[in-house]
């Protein structure tokens, strides 16, 4: 199951440019679980005068649909993780950690989990100043609410990964699609343009002349003929039939494809040879190959710097 949290975050990573996991106590388990959330659950909060790589405070919010069948309506549902001191009155209070041996302190992270009506917000209401007076905490299996639970922990279990090293005063990665999105897109709407003429140019656009078109005896009007095979149609003396071509259209539309996996290649660090239309038989040597490749080493050793030793919890 580790191995496939692993997974989901990667994934997400790299299409959205950045993954979160959150470690979270399991009660009826007795043990941790490993979460994988969206990046774009993901809200940090930062003061101006702190340590810009480690949050105190962490909400991974999301919007939950209406239900009308569970009577449920639109809300909002946030989950914040908060770093304070284990004891607000008395600051002698310390605690000692198993994985800091020697090293007391006096702060702790607090779980907080609630939710809102989307009715009750009001416009202009901020994320981190959601009206707790309105807000419905929710209860864990075992009965405890998670209203400022004490996770008798010294840290925000939460963690962020970027797919990319954030330029200086960021805090996002990049998606490896990110810049050559366009391309892609336009891709994807040449595609539908050659499906679509692949469907003129299997069955063709007909155009007949001198011929009676067969009615129908019960409205009167003509019946729209069909074509098909084995189909036969009788012309007059001057009659003829023209079938409009658009083989030439199709032949154009594929070409296009071929130019624009080439320019998606050329602007993406994947290139050619690891997209895999790169032919083989214009390879010289395995050296050459190995160059092709170059960009795409690159790419992948990149992508591992922010994933090592780096990796940090918020």
């Amino acid at each position: 199951m580790l191995m496939l949290r692993i997974q989901q975050a990667e994934r997400s990573a790299v299409l959205l440019g950045d993954s979160v996991y959150a470690l979270v106590w399991d009660p009826v388990k007795q043990r941790p679980t490993l979460r994988v959330y969206d990046p774009g659950f993901y809200f940090p909060q930062w003061d101006d005068d702190q340590d810009q790589d480690f949050p105190t405070r962490v909400h991974l919010a999301w919007e939950l649909p209406e239900d009308p069948e569970a009577g449920l309506k639109a809300r909002v549902r946030r989950v914040t993780y908060e770093l304070g001191p284990i004891s607000e009155d008395d600051a002698s209070v310390v605690r000692e950690c198993p994985w800091e041996p020697g090293r007391p302190s006096r702060m702790t992270c607090f779980l907080t989990d609630s939710e809102w009506l989307l009715e009750d917000l009001k416009q202009g209401e901020t994320l981190d100043r959601l009206p707790m007076g309105t807000a419905a905490f929710r209860v864990r299996p075992d009965g405890t609410e998670l209203n400022r639970l004490d996770l008798w922990i010294d840290f925000v279990p939460v963690i962020h990964i970027a797919n990319t090293i954030p330029h200086g005063g960021e805090h996002w990665g990049q998606s490896v699609i990110a810049k050559v999105l366009q391309g892609l897109d336009e891709l994807a709407a040449t595609d539908s343009d050659s499906a679509a003429a692949s469907a003129t140019t299997g069955t063709p656009i007909i155009g007949l002349a001198g011929t009676r078109l067969p009615v129908d005896r019960a409205t009167g009007t003509p019946v729209q003929l069909t074509v098909e095979a084995g189909a036969v149609w009788q012309l007059g003396d001057s009659g003829r039939m023209d079938a409009l071509g658009t083989s030439p259209q199709l032949a154009e539309l594929r070409a296009r494809v071929e130019r624009l996996m080439d320019r998606i290649a050329s602007n993406s660090p994947v290139t050619a040879a690891g997209l895999g239309t790169l032919d083989a038989s214009q390879v010289p040597s395995g050296c050459a190959l190995k160059l092709a490749l170059g960009p795409l080493d690159a790419l992948v050793g990149s992508m591992r710097l922010p994933r090592g030793a780096s990796i940090s919890c918020c």
